[in-house]
C-alpha cells in the first residue's frame, strides 16, 4: 500500500471557492510544488521558488456544477439540477427521494478534455438533496487497447459548524482486460476454492523444507488466466480547520506566467 500526503486549503473568494493543495518534494529531484485552482483556472507551481510550472483553463462547459463546492459547505442542488439540465443531463431520482443521480450526454462528454490513451463513454454524478452534498460520480472508459475502466468515486462528510465538510474519497476503478494470460506452463494448480487446497501433515511439509523441496508463496485464489483487476485509493482529510487562511495563500493564481 502506498501512501501519499499532502496540504490543502481553501476559500470563498469574490463569490467563487479558491482551493490550494501543497506537495511536499519528492525523494528524487522534484521540488515542493503547489496547485491553485478556482474551478476554472489553475495555476501550477514550485511551492519555494513559485516559479510557474503549468497555467491551464478549463474548457467551456467542461466544469461540472457542484463540483467546485463538494468539499466546503451546502450545493443548491435544485439549482444545480437546472443547470445539468440545460446542458441536456439526464436526471432520476432513487425510490426514497434522497439521491439524485444526473448522466452526462454525449455532447458534454465531447467537450470533455482529452485523453490520448482512450475514449470516455459514461459519466454520472450523485447528489444528496437532503444534505446538500456531491454524493459521488461514475466513469466508464474505453482505452485504445480495449481495455475497460470503470471508476467509482464516493465521497465522505463530515458537519462542522452546521456545513458539511468533505473528510475523504473511495476511488474504485474496475479493469475489465480483454484476451487471457498464459498459464499453461505454471506449476501450480488453479484454485477456485478454498476447501479444495490439498492438505499436507505438518512433518511432512517440515521435511519438504529441510530439503528444499518446498517454497513459499502468496496465495493466489481464482482464475489465473483473468487479467482483469481492481484499484482501490483511500483519501483521508485530517486536521481540518475553517477560517484559518488568507486571500494571500492563494495569490498566484492571479501572476503572470514568467
Amino acid at each position: 500500500m502506498t501512501q501519499r500526503a499532502y496540504h490543502m486549503r481553501m476559500k470563498l473568494i469574490h463569490g467563487k471557492i479558491v482551493s490550494r493543495l501543497d506537495f511536499p518534494a519528492s525523494s528524487g529531484d522534484a521540488a515542493a510544488r503547489s496547485v491553485v485552482t478556482d474551478g476554472t483556472h489553475l495555476v501550477m507551481y514550485e511551492t519555494n521558488s513559485q516559479k510557474i510550472l503549468k497555467r491551464s483553463t478549463m474548457p467551456d462547459g467542461a466544469t461540472v456544477p457542484g463540483s467546485a463546492s463538494r468539499l466546503i459547505g451546502r450545493i443548491d442542488v435544485e439549482s444545480t439540477k437546472k443547470t445539468l439540465q440545460k446542458k441536456f443531463f439526464a436526471s432520476a431520482m432513487d425510490s426514497s427521494g434522497r439521491y439524485l443521480t444526473c448522466t452526462a450526454p454525449s455532447s458534454f462528454i465531447a467537450q470533455m478534455p482529452a485523453s490520448v490513451n482512450g475514449t470516455t463513454k459514461t459519466m454520472k454524478i450523485m447528489f444528496d438533496q437532503v444534505d446538500g452534498t456531491l454524493v459521488g460520480c461514475f466513469q466508464e472508459q474505453v482505452l485504445n487497447t480495449g481495455e475497460i475502466v470503470d471508476t467509482t468515486t464516493n465521497n465522505t462528510y463530515q458537519m462542522i459548524d452546521g456545513q458539511p465538510m468533505l473528510t475523504g474519497t473511495v476511488t474504485q476503478e474496475v479493469h475489465r482486460v480483454p484476451g487471457s494470460l498464459p498459464v499453461g506452463n505454471d506449476l501450480l494448480p488453479q484454485v477456485f476454492d478454498p476447501g479444495n487446497v490439498p492438505v499436507i501433515a505438518r512433518a511432512d511439509l517440515e521435511n519438504m523444507r529441510k530439503n528444499s523441496l518446498v517454497v513459499a508463496v502468496d496465495p493466489i485464489m481464482g482464475d489465473r488466466t483473468n487479467p482483469c483487476y481492481m484499484n482501490t485509493t483511500v483519501t483521508k482529510y485530517d486536521n481540518i480547520s475553517i477560517n484559518s487562511v488568507g486571500d494571500a495563500d492563494f495569490a498566484m493564481l492571479n501572476e503572470r506566467e514568467n
